[in-house]
């Protein structure tokens, strides 16, 4: 496997096949050009990334040293300047992503860029080398660097698209601050750093990285979420899937911790036979609420059980939207029959308006009430009392 496939598999993993793009090359007048050698893009948010790998490694650090400086640091970003350049001057752009699904993607529309160069280095790279984090460019701004190695393991730590926004943030923050003080760091240290909220990481960081629990089982919708294009079942408004993982994408893992408790505890009410209140949360940063609901068999009209089903997660997903004063709801409805579930998926998207019917049915409202919570999205192991 060579990088550029490595690191489609890794972004598809992370970032879902339906937001990694790997067709990227365009025709213009004089030809044919290549927006970049792969493209993370979803929302309003981009990352922009180059490759370079060493394709006959050497044992001479100084041979090594020269291919670093000539195909990473200018070679590359220079072509992230170049990709920059292609999407600020030629409008909309047609990409293709690992689904095969071809969207025009457009610099217009993008809020933000982050631009990444990956190499796979030799093993006798020096150390000066590979402890380069960054780039500043005239042209391209502030690159972030990365080996191989380390940006694969930024992404299996992190899990959530968002999560992984907010660490290049962080990052390009972070680096640029130490660079002022000199102050070196690895990977790690930026990783450890961030997942514990520390302001600026430090040389000794990465120790805490030891003690960071993984605990996927709590948090992690990335499985059922990769399933969804193949098992979607959806009302007639919001049926593209894609916008259904926008939604999830915006959410950082405190939140992605949130839907997974309430979709567990819908999943069991539906195994079990349970008769429960639907279950939701609203996030405020993206404005979006959501609903999970356990949905029983005798609860749909024998008539027409696939209308009922899509018409009662619509009303759920549109109450749970309406109580939360959002903008946006995703309503996720579970069933359970014959040792098989099914997954319901609703988006709905529309201005929040006072509505005094609305007012009215609130007062029989099928929901439970909500609290402000804050949830952690890192969780260490306690040392403190080992000897």
């Amino acid at each position: 496997m060579d990088l550029e496939q490595f690191i489609a598999e890794q972004n598809g993993m992370a970032f879902w096949r339906e937001f990694t793009f790997t067709q990227l090359k365009f025709r213009v007048p004089q030809g044919e050009l290549e927006l970049a050698d792969n493209v993370v893009w979803f929302d309003n948010v981009a990352f922009v990334t180059q490759m370079k790998e060493r394709e006959v490694p050497t044992s001479d650090p100084d041979e090594e040293r020269k291919w670093f400086e000539n195909k990473v640091m200018k070679s590359a970003v220079k072509q992230i300047s170049d990709s920059l350049r292609y999407l600020d001057t030629h409008g909309s752009i047609p990409v293709s992503n690992i689904r095969g699904t071809e969207l025009e993607i457009s610099g217009a529309a993008l809020r933000e860029i982050h631009r990444v160069v990956i190499y796979k280095p030799a093993l006798s790279l020096p150390s000066d080398c590979t402890a380069t984090h960054f780039k500043e460019s005239r042209s391209a701004g502030f690159v972030h660097i990365f080996n191989d190695a380390a940006y694969a393991r930024v992404l299996q730590t992190l899990i959530a698209p968002e999560e992984i926004r907010r660490y290049f943030e962080y990052r390009q923050t972070s680096l640029s601050e130490l660079a002022q003080m000199k102050i070196p760091v690895v990977e790690d240290d930026i990783l450890a750093a961030y997942a514990s909220e520390e302001p600026v990481p430090s040389p000794a960081s990465h120790k805490k990285l030891e003690r960071l629990l993984m605990e996927v089982e709590h948090y992690d919708l990335s499985s059922i979420l990769r399933r969804l294009a193949d098992h979607i079942e959806a009302p007639r408004r919001g049926s593209d899937h894609s916008r259904i993982m926008v939604e999830f994408a915006k959410l950082p893992r405190s939140a992605w911790r949130a839907a997974k408790e309430r979709f567990d505890a819908a999943l069991a009410a539906a195994r079990g036979g349970d008769s429960v209140r639907p279950y939701r949360f609203y996030f405020p940063a993206s404005g979006c609420s959501f609903m999970f609901a356990p949905l029983h068999p005798y609860a749909l009209n024998d008539d027409d059980p696939i209308e009922s089903r899509k018409r009662y997660l619509q009303t759920l997903t549109e109450v749970a939207k309406y109580m939360a004063k959002a903008d946006r709801a995703v309503g996720v409805q579970i069933s359970f029959m014959d040792e098989h579930f099914m997954i319901d998926w609703c988006l709905t998207i529309e201005p929040w308006v006072f509505d005094a019917q609305m007012e009215d049915a609130l007062a029989r409202s099928p929901f439970r009430p909500v609290r402000e919570q804050k949830i952690d999205g890192f969780h260490f192991l306690d040392t403190r009392g080992d000897d």
